[in-house]
Order: structure tokens, then sequence, then C-alpha cells
């Protein structure tokens, strides 16, 4: 049997175990790790968000959900979900599921990467990039003759934009 049907085979296997705890045991890390993700990426773009549309990094998470736009939330959160599943089927699952024996350190270390790149790093280097687009778009369609939020030209305006974005962040030891 090739890894691919050995692995396809177990993962319909402990889908249909008959031991409820036991078929958790499998299936609810992912699940654990896709709210935590969710949780933190959507605490950084608030963050994010509330510095650079209402010009307050400290204004309250439902304060910046109800007066920022939505679409660098979303997209943080969804992002950030997408890319932690995707990394742990690709990283941690088959490590499982095609009985290769796995050092159990290696996957908790494993899953412990892919939880801080993809709920810190990611939303933390992403979402700056998107509100300041959306800003852009914002006061083109308003018909702004003055901008307010220069257009980014070069490199190095466009990493002095992400470290800008990202230094009103929450610290990740904090979270």
């Amino acid at each position: 049997m090739s890894s691919a049907d050995q692995a396809h085979l177990m993962s319909r296997l402990s889908s249909t175990w008959p031991f409820r705890d036991e078929r958790r045991a499998l299936t609810w890390p992912v699940h654990a790790g896709l709210v935590a993700n969710c949780v933190t990426s959507s605490l950084i773009a608030t963050r994010i968000n509330s510095e650079m549309f209402l010009y307050d990094a400290k204004a309250k998470f439902f304060e910046s959900i109800r007066k920022c736009p939505k679409s660098p939330f979303v997209f943080g959160v969804y992002s950030s979900g997408v890319t932690y599943f995707m990394l742990h089927q690709v990283l941690v699952t088959p490590k499982v599921y095609n009985e290769l024996t796995p050092c159990p350190s290696c996957l908790v270390i494993n899953s412990i990467a892919i939880g801080l790149l993809t709920g810190i790093a990611l939303p933390m280097l992403a979402t700056p990039y998107l509100a300041h687009y959306v800003l852009i778009n914002r006061e083109a369609n308003t018909g702004g003759s003055s901008r307010a939020m220069p257009v980014v030209n070069n490199l190095l305006e466009f990493l002095t934009l992400g470290w800008e974005g990202i230094s009103n962040a929450p610290n990740p030891l904090v979270l």
C-alpha cells in the first residue's frame, strides 16, 4: 500500500473510530490550535487596524471591530487559520497517519512552530500592508486630491510600512 493510500485509510479509520475519546485525541488538537490561532491573529489584527485607522493603538477590541474596515481583520484571521491548517496537514498529520513512529517532542516542536508562525508572525507581517491598501483605496474613492497616505514606491518604503504597522502590535510574549 502506498503512503498516500495508507494516510487516506488511516484518516478514514480515525474519523469512524468507535471509541469517542480516542477519536477526539486525533482531531481535537487541530481544532484547538485553529481556535487559539484565530484568537491571537484577531487580537493582532485589531490592534494594527486601530493604529492605522483610528490612530489609537490602545482602542478596545470591539470598538476597533466596529469602527475600522473589516477586510484587514478578516484577512488576518482567515489567512492565519488556513495557513495553520495547511501546514499542520503537511508537516504533522503525515507523520502520525503514515505510522512513521515520529518522536513526540518533534511533533510538539513542529506544532508550536506552526502555531507561532501562523498565529503571530503571519498577521503581524500581512495586516499592515492590507490596511495600507484599504486606506489608499478609501482615499481614492472619496476623491481626496491631497494624498494623506503615500503610495509605496520602493523596497525601503515597503519595509518601513511593515515596521510601522507591527510596532504597535501586541508583544508576542504577553499573549
